[in-house]
């Protein structure tokens, strides 16, 4: 597939696309027809159609027939990719899906690694820049957040590219999750010890951490103050506590 500042001499040299799916986080191999699956017809349409012929709304219409045929093949696949949009995320709880990453580096949906039987949470997390931002968060009344968070191991070969990786730092030996009103370097509501979930390898609530009063709609920046890279600290969901509802 040619992009289009490729120069026009240099296009020959493309030869084709790749879609790969990397496995560091992926523990059953439903997960991988979940992760692999409609994307790879989008894949195909991209390696199959010339760029003059692609038309998105057209691929829309022709892809909606696929889950018939996943589903007589008996394989797993994203129904996500076919459900209408959800509506912007409201109210006093968000999960990481709900939570917008506060980069696009490297964003990924992990998958837990444990219980080991039963389902598992799926973490969204930009692996270079593990930050998430809680939009338009109401926090009039409210007088408390509570988190939940997991760990994975970091297992990315992403190359020297993850000594652009950096976290604030601690305050004691396991870390903590710093919340900050406004932006990532606003005024800091809370910062929340991750001793109670350093020992466990499922997702943990930790104690909901007070915060002072604070009046008005604000963005929030949840990112973590950790002493290393792994393990990798990421949010399961967070709950603002009190407030309007």
């Amino acid at each position: 597939m040619a992009r289009p500042e490729i120069p026009e001499e240099s296009r020959h040299h493309v030869l084709g696309l790749q879609g790969n799916l990397w496995t560091e986080h992926i523990r059953t191999e439903a997960r991988v027809g979940w992760m692999a699956f409609p994307r790879a017809a989008a894949i195909a349409e991209l390696g199959w159609t010339p760029a003059a012929r692609r038309d998105w709304y057209d691929f829309e219409r022709r892809v909606a027939a696929m889950p018939a045929r996943y589903e007589a093949l008996g394989m797993t696949y994203a129904k996500t990719a076919f459900a209408p949009p959800a509506p912007p995320a409201a109210g006093m709880l968000r999960t990481s899906r709900e939570l917008e990453l506060c980069s696009d580096k490297i964003p990924l949906a992990l998958e837990d690694d444990a219980p080991l039987e039963g389902p598992r949470a799926i973490f969204h997390v930009d692996i270079m820049n593990p930050c998430w931002l809680f939009r338009a968060a109401r926090l009039d009344g409210v007088h408390a957040i509570e988190a939940r968070v997991g760990q994975v191991p970091f297992n990315f070969q992403i190359g020297e590219d993850v000594n652009q990786i950096h976290f604030p730092r601690p305050k004691s030996p396991e870390g903590e999750l710093e919340v900050r009103r406004d932006n990532c370097e606003g005024t800091l509501l809370a910062r929340i010890p991750l001793e109670p979930a350093a020992r466990s390898e499922a997702v943990t609530t930790l104690p909901a951490e007070a915060i002072a009063p604070q009046a008005g709609t604000h963005d929030l920046c949840l990112r973590f103050a950790q002493p290393g890279l792994d393990p990798l600290w990421v949010i399961d969901s967070v709950r603002l506590v009190g407030g309007a509802r």
